[in-house]
């Protein structure tokens, strides 16, 4: 029989991937109330369910190694009663680039969600279903999942770090328009921000629910040389 794990775990700086459903609450019964990952850490991988329906709460610190969570790593149940993180960090210089479905969704997390720049992949429902009020967005995002933030309600405040400019040379890259578009879809309350007053300037939008704006037609002026006479 499998022993049943309950209170705090800490992970030795060793490790470099925790696999699929290592540390399970539901059906394997384990209890886990806080996870700490030793510092210096490198791990790189958390594997999917690896931790969903423990008991986990407060805060959970993100090793700067970790380049991906996996579905479901964190998942708590919708009634309350597994996984209730409520501030969730990352260390500095993260390598984090992708989220997966459900990593996070139905814990507690609240206030501001800071997630690593160089994240570039948030599945579907990573983050549904907590408390957050105001999340700040990376410059190398290029995939927000459907309802990856739905159901924060209190959500009040996205700052996307990067400028309208930013976004053209990458095909398939989250623009602006389309993160103003997706949190209106999900029908949350904020008000988008950037890094750069320069397009706040240009555009006369920052604190407000964006309104589509058309572009202007510039006017096709057509200068015809004149005939040398001589």
């Amino acid at each position: 029989m499998a022993r049943v794990l309950s209170g705090e775990l800490k992970i030795p700086n060793s490790v470099q991937t925790i696999g699929d459903y290592a540390f399970l609450g539901e059906y394997d019964g384990n209890q886990i109330s806080k996870l700490i990952f030793e510092s210096n850490s490198k791990l790189e991988t958390i594997g999917n369910s690896s931790f969903s329906n423990n008991k986990l709460s407060g805060e959970l610190k993100i090793p700067a190694s970790v380049t991906e969570i996996g579905q479901s790593a964190f998942l708590g149940e919708n009634d309350g009663t597994t996984n209730r993180i409520s501030k969730l960090t990352f260390e500095d210089d993260s390598k984090l680039e992708t989220i997966g479905i459900s990593a996070f969704m139905q814990n507690s997390i609240e206030g501001v969600l800071i997630l690593p720049d160089k994240v570039k992949i948030i599945n579907a429902s990573a983050f549904g279903n907590n408390n957050i009020e105001k999340l700040y967005l990376g410059s190398q995002l290029e995939y927000l999942g459907n309802y990856s933030f739905g159901g924060n309600n209190s959500l009040q405040t996205v700052k996307i770090d990067m400028t309208e400019t930013d976004s053209l040379p990458s095909v398939n890259k989250v623009t602006i328009a389309d993160a103003e578009e997706y949190f209106e879809d999900l029908g949350l309350e904020y008000n988008i921000d950037y890094k750069d007053s320069r397009y706040e300037k240009a555009t006369g939008r920052r604190s407000n629910k964006i309104v589509k704006e058309e572009p202007e037609e510039e006017e096709n002026i057509i200068e015809e040389d004149e005939e040398d006479t001589n």
